[in-house]
């Protein structure tokens, strides 16, 4: 398992809205402190520890509190709501975003397949915090936002990064609001690595993504679900629970959590500690 690295302590760093950046956690453990000595259940104090302002120490984990302010405590912080624009931006000009000597590129998500400038119209292609064109590439959402919560502010759900994925305008369309599982009769193969139709086990229909990626998409719902206190059904869960071990943290999901944790001051808890996910019973 790839474990956070430490982070940077940023103090008065300009952040996207030109805010100062508040000092945070040097690590995972300094973030959610001892999870074995646990007041509640492991859901709630994780929800807490996601949801709370938190208060950085220079040795040893962050307070935890209800309420703190900024211009009262420079290590004062919490998770910072995006606007879809600034979430755009990160997603495509930032975390997925490579670059080689032929030019900037992305590799989608639930396909796998990579798009350069040369798939883009115009000027409305790939590069440092630029927003690609819609028409050839989307920011997927892992939880549908037909499917958000009113129990939490919706900007927040829609540019939450951890549930953010790069995939194609068509697949976008095809994943619509679907949920995940593993097909046994295909309505349509998507792209070869993804397929879209039913299984014996139910009559709904399902989206089935890449290999590649299923692990990630299992962490991101199970993030979700957490956050923002959500329900996955019980058939959807069991095929994310195959994926999660299927496809374990790899190196760029690491990589891209601790960039996320210092643009939104929120980490996942399963990319930090994927054994979590086998001692939450139900989701």
């Amino acid at each position: 398992m790839f474990l956070s690295v430490v982070l940077l302590l940023l103090t008065q760093s300009m952040s996207l809205a030109g805010e100062p950046t508040p000092i945070i956690a040097e690590s995972a453990n300094d973030y959610y402190g001892s999870l074995s000595e646990r007041e509640s259940d492991l859901r709630s104090e994780l929800h807490y520890t996601l949801s709370a302002y938190h208060i950085s120490q220079e040795n040893g984990p962050d307070i935890k509190v209800d309420r703190c302010e900024l211009k009262d405590n420079p290590r004062c912080y919490r998770h910072k709501a995006l606007s879809y624009s600034q979430a755009r931006q990160e997603l495509f000009g930032h975390l997925y975003l490579q670059s080689s000597k032929s030019g900037y590129s992305i590799l989608t998500a639930y396909c796998q397949n990579r798009l350069t400038n040369d798939d883009f119209p115009g000027k409305d292609g790939l590069g440092p915090m630029k927003i690609p064109s819609h028409q050839v590439v989307n920011a997927e959402h892992v939880w549908p936002q037909s499917r958000f919560t009113g129990k939490f502010p919706k900007n927040l759900q829609k540019g939450d990064l951890h549930h953010l994925l790069p995939v194609t305008s068509r697949v976008n369309s095809q994943r619509g609001n679907h949920p995940f599982g593993e097909i046994d009769s295909p309505i349509s193969e998507v792209c070869g690595k993804a397929y879209l139709g039913n299984n014996g086990n139910s009559k709904a229909t399902q989206f089935e993504p890449a290999d590649e990626v299923k692990g990630d998409v299992a962490r991101a719902t199970f993030y979700f679900a957490l956050r923002y206190e959500m329900k996955i059904d019980d058939l959807q869960e069991s095929y994310l629970r195959s994926w999660h071990q299927m496809d374990p943290v790899d190196f760029d999901e690491a990589r891209r959590h601790e960039e996320i944790y210092q643009i939104q001051y929120v980490r996942n808890p399963f990319i930090d500690h994927p054994e979590l996910i086998d001692e939450i019973p139900n989701f």
